[in-house]
């Protein structure tokens, strides 16, 4: 793909003021300068004028022998005489020279300063024409993608230190590639194609690149849906395959817009919600997780839409839970990173909710039960915020779950406590002496309890022996997230 402007209009003017262009002092200086000289001629032309008027009629007078002068007169009349002929044949003469040497030096002063302005802009252009034949053969590297390989595209905005590029290194992407043979690289920088592979020449002479564009590349030198657009049909690869990690929150919004998978080259005080890292050697991590590291509530967290993942399974005394997620706690580096995305949703949730795409992934899962199953939740502390019947309440609207039944009432809870500092022994205890079934006839019934974090398994363990006193024929326990 060849650039639509090799050379750009700041690289123009860049040139121009390097080769000293006519500036507007410059002009006026050359101006100024002529106008000295007009005037100087000017002037010269006056004195001869006036010096020719005051002397014509003495000499009409001598000649006609009117009048004789006395041998100082004719001395005088004598200098004068040689004085007007060295106005007339010298300096004035000389003042016009002086006048088209200027205006000559002015013309050659301009004609120089564009002969060396098209120079510099020819050899730019060559420069940059050398690097276009590098950008295409690093991208001849590349095979075509087949039916499972992903496009991880870098998008990166920002010129002035790119920590995106400059916390990679060749021998990082290149251990990447070898890795992940099934994972294509593209990259989009603001910088122009001359910059990325000067500056950057060791990422493109040994690794194979499917995409290498730059932002001068497009219409108003900016990234917009129509850019990725032209980019899968260039290289015929639909969406659901292109992997964007950025530096610029724009573009974060515009590919989570698009339904693409995308995450933050930055920190959390850049970032609100969604993925993000500044970790190279997570990237082929986020790269794998929809099949193999993420759970299916990380992936609806973390794309703000459902992803199907594999559900893990954690064995307790009475079975297994279904894990929908990973809780990594706060004071870990996994929780500040793209790993903590559902930790951290988890957290804000007990003042805030769930929101909603924790909601409809977790629909998702429940929707396979069959009909008349119960789905009830491990009741609120007293005081605290009502977390987990507003997320009953919120999967009872959901019209997919419309064949299964929704209750807050299986189970009570009493006291508010903490278990984060009990030992697993100690919150059997707790929990045993806190929650109790509230007597209602489940005989017959399928049940699914659901807790948002599990760690030692204590709380579920309890809600599945009240559920099961109560009748219940069988219990599926499901927690949000297993603590790591």
């Amino acid at each position: 793909m060849e650039s639509k402007a090799i050379i750009t209009a700041l690289e123009r003017e860049a040139i121009e003021k390097k080769c000293g262009r006519l500036t507007p002092e410059k002009n006026d200086q050359f101006r100024s300068d002529l106008d000295t000289l007009f005037s100087e001629e000017k002037y010269l032309q006056a004195c001869l004028k006036t010096g020719l008027k005051n002397i014509k009629p003495k000499i009409e007078l001598i000649t006609s022998g009117k009048i004789k002068l006395s041998p100082r007169e004719r001395s005088e009349l004598r200098a004068l005489s040689k004085e007007l002929l060295n106005l007339e044949k010298k300096l004035i003469p000389n003042a016009s020279i002086k006048i088209k040497s200027k205006e000559r030096e002015w013309d050659f002063f301009k004609a120089g300063v564009k002969d060396k302005i098209q120079q510099e802009l020819s050899d730019l252009e060559n420069t940059k024409n050398n690097y276009l034949k590098l950008r295409n053969a690093a991208e001849h590297k590349a095979k075509n993608l087949k039916i499972n390989d992903v496009l991880l595209l870098f998008v990166v905005e920002k010129t002035k230190a790119p920590n995106l590029l400059l916390n990679l290194n060749s021998d990082h992407l290149s251990q990447l590639r070898l890795e992940n043979p099934d994972i294509k690289l593209g990259v989009i920088t603001s910088l122009s194609i001359r910059n990325l592979m000067n500056d950057f020449s060791s990422y493109f002479k040994k690794i194979a690149w499917n995409a290498i564009r730059s932002f001068e590349d497009y219409d108003d030198s900016k990234i917009e849906a129509t850019t990725l657009a032209s980019i899968a049909e260039e290289l015929n690869v639909p969406f659901d395959r292109f992997m964007i990690i950025s530096d610029s929150l724009e573009i974060l919004s515009m590919s989570t817009s698009l339904g693409l998978r995308s995450s933050f080259w930055g920190d959390t005080n850049q970032i609100n919600r969604g993925s993000w890292f500044n970790d190279p050697d997570k990237i082929a991590i986020w790269v794998r997780d929809p099949s193999k590291l993420r759970l299916p509530l990380e992936l609806a967290v973390e794309n703000k839409q459902f992803s199907s993942g594999e559900q893990k399974l954690v064995p307790f005394k009475h079975g297994n839970i279904i894990i929908l997620g990973r809780y990594f706690k706060k004071w870990s580096e996994e929780h500040l990173q793209i790993e903590g995305s559902l930790s951290r949703c988890l957290l804000r949730a007990k003042g805030y909710g769930y929101p909603p795409e924790l909601i409809e992934g977790l629909a998702e899962i429940l929707q396979k039960f069959s009909k008349g199953t119960w789905i009830t939740a491990v009741p609120d502390k007293e005081g605290k915020f009502s977390r987990m019947t507003k997320l009953l309440s919120a999967l009872k609207k959901n019209t997919a779950l419309a064949h299964l039944n929704f209750s807050d009432s299986f189970l009570t809870i009493k006291g508010n406590f903490k278990l984060t500092e009990l030992n697993k022994t100690e919150r059997e205890k707790k929990i045993n002496e806190a929650m109790h079934g509230k007597n209602t006839d489940l005989s017959n019934c399928e049940v699914v309890v659901i807790d948002d974090i599990c760690t030692t398994g204590s709380t579920l363990t309890r809600a599945y022996e009240c559920l099961k006193y109560q009748g219940a024929t069988n219990v599926h326990c499901v927690a949000l997230a297993h603590t790591i």
